[in-house]
């Protein structure tokens, strides 16, 4: 046990802020289908139960993969969420209704984008050095009838020389 805990302490990375910079900021035009198939209460990706968009028209218009593929929805669309459905966590939150509002249909939509590159000064305890790591993060944000989404997805694990990390 002591030698598993050795081994696993030294895979273990530290990591110090060293900046961030907004490499992209745009909007993105895309026609929203806003009906009880694509604006749902689910699970998937998130924990507990949110209020769920998808959005197909943001496929192939982002940068990361904005779908919760991976996490088990078989629609494999691009997803934005607004927050916690009512009944998650007591009688707050929001309902499908809210979106909806008795008017299925199209919506002309735009969503505002940031990508943020994000450096962190590390140390390798295996190889005894220090790096500097890279993370990107594609930031997305939309009101569709009044309610606001987003969804966020990172990319990470990119190493540098140190000084990329330096102040410049």
């Amino acid at each position: 046990m002591q030698k598993f805990i050795m081994i696993f302490l030294s895979l273990l990375t530290l990591t110090v802020h060293a900046g961030e910079r907004v490499i992209l900021s745009d909007e993105i035009k895309v026609v929203a289908e806003i009906n009880s198939d694509t604006v749902f209460c689910s699970e998937i990706g998130y924990g507990a139960k949110e209020l769920k968009i998808n959005i197909k028209d943001l496929d192939g218009k982002t940068i990361l993969d904005h779908s919760n593929y991976r996490f088990g929805d078989p629609s494999r669309l691009p997803c934005m969420t607004a927050g916690f459905c009512k009944g998650s966590f007591g009688d707050e939150g929001l309902t499908v209704e809210d979106v909806l509002q008795d008017k299925p249909g199209q919506e002309k939509v735009v969503v505002k984008r940031q990508v943020i590159e994000t450096l962190y000064k590390a140390f390798d305890n295996v190889n005894q050095e220090y790096f500097c790591q890279r993370e990107i993060t594609e930031k997305l944000t939309t009101v569709i009838r009044g309610v606001s989404f987003h969804h966020q997805r990172n990319l990470s694990a990119e190493k540098f020389p140190l000084e990329k990390c330096s102040d410049e």
